[in-house]
């Protein structure tokens, strides 16, 4: 399965495109990554009304593969590796968003189950 990325899409279509396939993970797209300290980073988040050809300055027409058994880090470099986008993916639980970053060797399939099953806590 595949994410289609285009220049004139806007960051909430791909956000709802990812989100239909895994309803209890949050795509967002960041600006780049703002050192605080040595050991923490603070992420600014780009607006979803964003076009992607403003935030890169060019046109794209790419997939990014979301397979079920792709981990949350292998997804969130090929954003990178092949757009130059910094993305970070969260999972719900209960009714907040939390980073994957302790998890993200956990693959798409498992982090939605352990989103849904939270959720329902």
């Amino acid at each position: 399965m595949n994410l289609l990325i285009d220049s004139e899409l806007t960051i909430s279509i791909i956000q709802k495109n990812f989100n239909e396939v895994y309803p209890f993970l949050k795509l967002e797209f960041l600006d780049t990554l703002h050192i605080r300290s040595k050991f923490s980073f603070k992420s600014i988040k780009l607006s979803p009304d964003n076009k992607l050809k403003i935030l890169t300055g060019y046109d794209i027409k790419e997939q990014i593969n979301i397979n079920y058994e792709r981990t949350i880090l292998e997804v969130e470099r090929d954003f990178f590796e092949k757009l130059v986008i910094f993305v970070r993916i969260y999972r719900r639980t209960g009714k907040v968003w939390v980073e994957t970053s302790l998890t993200d060797n956990w693959t798409l399939k498992q982090q939605n189950e352990e989103g849904k099953q939270l959720s329902m806590l």
